[in-house]
């Protein structure tokens, strides 16, 4: 971004210096050393990077409060970022040394103006050295800016894709929150059992509920335990069995979450006791690995030194990256893990409606009770795709700044230069051209070099987005349709940026054109 702005100016001052050619070439002629010249130029530049740098830090004033309030749960500390004498002294150094790097080519270029033709021509009709120069600049300026922008897109394209790729459950109308109990006042995992029971009871009774339930985790708000299943009896199979996570829930849990139901059966109330046999329900991932040719059902498998019999078979979830394949996961009854664990109620309306009801219902049972971070699950899959999210903001504020100034660029140059050609053009309608014939003209010298610029970017782009595939979910790094996108939208924006000033030259009077020569 730094470069394509610096790129941008450079630009600017080398279009610029064509209307101070007599100036300089004066100053040469009457003793002016280059290194004068140079000195003079750089400091102009310099005190436009100042002055740039100052507005900037105005802005990010503003900017670190919106970057704050955006990234709270995805970066560490993200209230603590603020605009300190570090990020002042590290602005002006970034601005002093833009004001180096865009100004430094410029002062060479200009502070060795050609005296004899400068000084003959006075300075009407003259053209300022540099044109390939002039010309290199605005292709590197649209090639960065369409780098930008593919990155920019291949994010959008990711993020959407994200938007739709199914959880395995059904996040509308589901209010989640915290419930601990402390072991103190539930010593015993029938104690807290029993309680759960009554708190769902409870819940389930209130107008406006379709289900409540308990458990360990719930997703994109906490992981299960991680553990290993042995099938009983089978004697092929991985020394330390099959690699699994580990849920405890109550029976009600799938129909709260919306997770359906595929075989067998759900858990019971007369299943959360210690007393009972002990069953367990497996999502389908896990029952493909562990079971790929036999019925899941009625399987008696091991688990952390336990035998559980297999009852039923539900889908798969996605427990907190929806970029991931679901895990294979088992539930058991959540009276063999007490502790702690959050409540998931469905509501038949709006969730958070019910939030007020649903604690005082809790404190009801037990007034010591804590409830906390009541949210939705909606909420929830918002905040785990928060960090993709910050991620595309910024670059694609950055792509656009790039797009915004890369037709400012090009606009520049063909501006500028358009006011040493103002002769020429009028020559040419004296001679009998039309209006379309000097906007082709016009146009077709800076669709040149946005064509060279457009082709370079696409160049630098493959390569480059190629290091993106972490961070793209369902869209390849070069994938065509955000590249043809990108280009066509950057193609149309140099073309308007070539218009504006060949609409203008177009116009002019070929008597004001001569008179002016």
């Amino acid at each position: 971004m730094l470069l394509i702005a610096c790129v941008n100016v450079a630009n600017l001052l080398l279009a610029r210096g064509a209307g101070r050619q007599r100036e300089l070439a004066v100053r040469s002629a009457l003793g002016a050393g280059r290194w004068r010249i140079v000195r003079q130029l750089l400091s102009e530049s310099l005190l436009l990077a100042l002055c740039g740098g100052i507005l900037g830090i105005l802005v990010a004033y503003w900017a670190a409060t919106m970057l704050s309030s955006l990234s709270a749960q995805t970066l560490p500390l993200a209230q603590e970022i603020s605009v300190d004498g570090r990020v002042l002294a590290f602005s002006l150094g970034v601005s002093v040394l833009s004001g180096l790097i865009f100004g430094v080519l410029p002062a060479l270029q200009l502070s060795a103006p050609d005296l004899n033709t400068t000084l003959k021509e006075g300075g009407r009709g003259s053209t300022v050295g540099g044109g390939r120069l002039r010309g290199a600049l605005v292709v590197s300026e649209i090639a960065l800016a369409l780098v930008l922008l593919c990155g920019a897109g291949l994010l959008l394209r990711t993020f959407l894709h994200l938007l739709s790729v199914p959880p395995g459950f059904e996040a509308k109308q589901a209010l989640v929150m915290e419930l601990s109990l402390p072991r103190t006042k539930y010593p015993s995992a029938e104690r807290a059992a029993r309680f759960r029971d009554a708190v769902v009871d409870r819940l389930e009774s209130l107008p406006g509920v379709e289900a409540a339930a308990v458990a360990t985790s719930v997703p994109f708000i906490g992981w299960g335990f991680g553990g290993a299943v042995k099938v009983e009896g089978r004697a092929q199979q991985p020394d330390v069995g099959y690699e699994t996570s580990l849920d405890f829930v109550s029976g009600s849990y799938f129909r709260a979450m919306g997770i359906p139901l595929l075989g067998g059966r759900n858990f019971v109330r007369a299943d959360n006791t210690t007393n009972a046999p002990r069953v367990c329900v497996f999502n389908e991932a896990l029952a493909g690995e562990v079971f790929p040719t036999e019925n899941p059902l009625g399987q008696r498998v091991e688990v952390q030194g336990s035998v559980w019999e297999v009852v039923g078979i539900v889908g798969n979830v996605n427990h907190g990256n929806l970029s991931q394949p679901p895990d294979k996961r088992v539930y058991f009854p959540y009276v063999f893990r007490p502790a702690n664990g959050s409540l998931i109620v469905r509501a038949q309306g709006s969730p958070l409606a019910l939030a007020e009801t649903v604690r005082k219902e809790i404190q009801a049972l037990d007034p010591d009770l804590p409830v906390a971070n009541v949210r939705t699950l909606e909420q929830a899959i918002n905040r785990s795709l928060s960090g993709r999210r910050l991620t595309l903001l910024l670059l694609n504020v950055f792509a656009g700044t790039a797009l915004a100034l890369a037709a400012i660029g090009l606009y520049g140059v063909l501006s500028y230069g358009l006011t040493q050609r103002i002769p020429e053009v009028g020559i040419r309608k004296a001679l009998g051209a039309q209006q379309r014939d000097v906007l082709r003209l016009i146009i077709g010298q800076g669709l040149r070099l946005a064509g060279i610029g457009l082709v370079a970017g696409l160049l630098g782009a493959l390569a480059l987005t190629r290091v993106m595939g972490s961070l793209l979910y369902g869209v390849e790094p070069t994938d065509p349709k955000t590249f043809l996108g990108v280009t066509l939208l950057l193609g149309f924006t140099a073309l308007l940026a070539c218009w504006l000033p060949a609409r203008r030259a177009a116009k002019v009077d070929p008597m004001v054109a001569l008179r002016h020569e």
